[in-house]
């Protein structure tokens, strides 16, 4: 028998084989995450996502700097690999990688240098520091192809942001008794962000971030101080445990939101998110508390944590 399922994403309901069998990554498999999948976005809506909002946040320069940082690779990783560094830096641009062939996906060439020594060249007006070895012992050179990299506009990053949060968001729900996540998107701020993001799988970019833009309103910054001992639990262990899992977001929660909040000035319901290299805030995603009355974790899972968490 054939089955059915509703994308939440272009709310459309198609067949199951038009949907990724091991689901859709809530946050990009790039930036660390392994199984927080949800089987409710489409092949279609997935690849269209994957190739904007997605690409634009692993490509941040400071989330790229993180995903160095914690050997945060989408491949298996190779404990050979460890040692060998290869950078690229114009201006206040950073980008470091640790897989065999790291930044091709980008616009950058690859070569193998003969010399065998640590590498400064000048393509154009543009200087590159360079440097590496692979497991061979031959050295990396990197060219950045100035010609075919554009960083991400803030528009991008703000949808990468909604749709984490849009997405995570809907799963906790649908994993309720009885489940609601269908009800919920159904809400008009629900609504607002998903045309961001639908707009993004048309490839209609310039809407799409367009639309970004005018929900950025959505997307505001928290303290960080006053949130972590809110949640009672030091932001150093939330590090650790994402560092020890490879992995470059800290934590999601499902908060109340409300004027008198130790972190917030808004009011309803929000997902605090903690990605490393961006600025810690909340999405603001609905008026009404759904009875969330107190923080929920939804990513890590509570028993991948391990939080040294305060008295």
């Amino acid at each position: 028998m054939s089955e059915q399922r509703h994308c939440i994403i272009c709310d459309m309901t198609k067949h199951e084989s038009l949907f990724e069998r091991r689901g859709e990554h809530i946050i990009p498999e790039s930036l660390g995450n392994r199984s927080f999948v949800t089987h409710r976005v489409c092949k279609e809506c997935n690849g269209g996502l994957g190739g904007t909002v997605d690409a634009a946040l692993k490509s941040e320069s400071k989330v790229a700097q993180v995903r160095f940082d914690r050997n945060v690779s989408t491949k298996q990783r190779d404990p050979s690999m460890s040692r060998n560094v290869t950078g690229a830096k114009i201006g206040e641009f950073s980008l470091m990688a640790k897989d065999k062939n790291p930044l091709d996906s980008i616009g950058l060439e690859m070569g193998v240098v003969k010399d065998g020594a640590t590498f400064h060249k000048n393509f154009g007006d543009s200087p590159i520091l360079l440097g590496g070895v692979d497991d061979k012992g031959n050295d990396f050179w990197f060219k950045l192809d100035l010609a075919d990299f554009n960083p991400q506009s803030k528009a991008d990053i703000q949808g990468a942001v909604l749709k984490i949060a849009y997405e995570a968001t809907h799963l906790y729900f649908e994993n309720l008794t009885p489940p609601i996540g269908d009800v919920w998107m159904k809400r008009w701020l629900a609504e607002e962000i998903r045309n961001v993001l639908y707009a993004y799988t048309t490839k209609d970019i310039a809407k799409a971030r367009n639309l970004a833009k005018q929900a950025r309103r959505l997307i505001l910054r928290c303290d960080t101080d006053r949130f972590y001992d809110w949640l009672g639990t030091p932001r150093h262990e939330a590090l650790r445990v994402a560092s020890e899992n490879n992995c470059c977001v800290n934590g999601l929660w499902l908060c109340p939101l409300s004027k008198k909040s130790e972190f917030s000035s808004s009011k309803g319901l929000g997902m605090v998110f903690d990605i490393e290299g961006l600025p810690i805030g909340y999405v603001v995603l609905d008026r009404r508390h759904h009875g969330i009355n107190q923080p929920i974790q939804v990513f890590p899972k509570a028993s991948e944590t391990n939080y040294d968490r305060k008295a």
